[in-house]
């Protein structure tokens, strides 16, 4: 399939446009490409990419306009750092989709199976931010976003470049990537998701999004990939607070199951009879259900989300809450679990494991 690639004179500030508003003599189009149009008025640059049905994802051809009469054809790279269990399953989708996508990876061996795919996989970080247009990262903790995303590594992007943070981070570390990326002159864009392992493989997960609007509008191709995007705004620290407390929301559903089984197991009746009336009627839910089973099975090996990183999140809760003198009684008690669990050697456990240590409480 031929990918066509020209430059509009249009109006400065982010838009996209369909196919048939395209003027003449640009070039022919595919039926089922699109394009996007980004201006950028603060360096006077207007980029146009064209995505058609190609099954070779890592097509993409741009003009970049400079001034009325200078111009010169580049390739803006599209990168996605962080291939764990999460980001492998969201790389994925976005690749299936059709979309460009280079890959880097600090474990290469992680990244190989993409690279026999056919995928493009650079084998050094600054090999893969150079000249990039969107940084997409996926990325453990604070300290890990920190060591990607710096004013080193930031500035080794494309002028007016999107960072989208996938990562769960502290609100005070999306507040300082989002001043970093304002120094660097591009955008910084938390989009925190919820959702297992399974979820992001199978592109359902929830995108929790917030951060300046051209910024979206940038990515809006790719977002949608990996699941359903719930919009909160333009403040950068917003979607991670709610990722926080949406996560607490889950640990704090581990412990309560986990105290309702012991309840009535303590009375004689079956955890499991007593769960099935309940997921099947008043707390008819996903998570109610995922983490029920779980809990039930004993199933704590091979983890969608570690002991670990729970962890981290009760530690960034507790952080947040302190942060903003929020009272959150209940979060000590799941800080405290999680503590156990890692003094136990959990550490590589599903989270949903300290639904043990709940159980030992209640037998002891």
């Amino acid at each position: 399939m031929a990918v066509a690639v020209g430059t509009l004179a249009i109006a400065a500030g982010p838009t996209a446009i369909a196919i048939g508003a395209l003027a003449p003599g640009i070039g022919a189009f595919p039926a089922a490409g699109w394009v996007q149009v980004i201006g950028d008025p603060g360096i006077g640059m207007i980029v146009i990419w064209v995505f058609g049905d190609s099954k070779d994802p890592r097509i993409r051809r741009f003009k970049r306009l400079r001034g009325p009469r200078a111009q010169e054809e580049l390739v803006l790279k599209h990168v996605f750092v962080g291939l764990g269990r999460m980001g492998s399953g969201m790389a994925r989708r976005l690749l299936d989709a059709g979309l460009p996508l280079d890959l880097y990876n600090r474990d290469q061996a992680k990244a190989q199976p993409f690279r026999e795919a056919g995928a493009k996989v650079h084998t050094s970080l600054p090999e893969a931010l150079s000249g990039a247009g969107a940084l997409f990262t996926m990325l453990s903790d604070d300290e890990a976003l920190k060591a990607v995303v710096n004013r080193e590594t930031l500035s080794m992007l494309a002028p007016g470049a999107v960072h989208v943070s996938l990562s769960t981070v502290g609100v005070p570390a999306a507040l300082e990537a989002a001043a970093l990326a304002r120094e660097a002159k591009v955008h910084h864009l938390s989009s925190p998701v919820f959702g297992r392992p399974e979820a992001a493989a199978a592109g359902t997960l929830k995108l929790c999004v917030s951060g300046p609007s051209a910024a979206k509008k940038t990515v809006k191709a790719y977002l949608p990939a990996m699941g359903e995007i719930w919009d909160f705004g333009d403040e950068p620290g917003s979607a991670c607070a709610v990722k926080l407390a949406g996560n607490f929301m889950i640990a704090s559903l581990i412990e309560t199951l986990s105290e309702a089984f012991s309840l009535v197991e303590n009375h004689g009746v079956s955890p499991e009879a007593f769960f099935g009336m309940m997921s099947g009627t008043i707390f008819d839910a996903p998570a109610v259900k995922t983490y029920g089973n779980l809990i039930l099975k004993g199933a704590f090996d091979g983890a969608g989300f570690t002991v670990a990183l729970g962890a981290k999140d009760a530690s960034l809760v507790k952080e947040a809450a302190r942060r903003t003198r929020t009272p959150m009684a209940f979060a000590s008690i799941l800080e405290d679990r999680f503590l156990r669990a890692l003094a136990r050697g959990w550490e590589g456990k599903d989270w949903c494991s300290i639904s043990a240590l709940q159980r030992e409480d209640a037998w002891s």
